[in-house]
């Protein structure tokens, strides 16, 4: 993302999530981190889709 910039889209405790609404005709980048009692992991490498 240009700057570093992020938006947060959704949390979830599950392994799946399903994301509704996206804005078509856009290339949108999706990135994980994974969060437990000990915190914060590192980002997944992202992935860019086109909806």
């Amino acid at each position: 993302m240009p700057d570093g910039l992020g938006i947060l889209v959704k949390t979830s405790f599950e392994t799946e999530i399903i994301l509704t609404d996206q804005p078509r005709g856009q290339t949108l980048e999706f990135r994980v981190i994974a969060s437990n009692k000990a915190g914060d992991g590192v980002e997944s490498n992202s992935v860019e889709v086109m909806v």
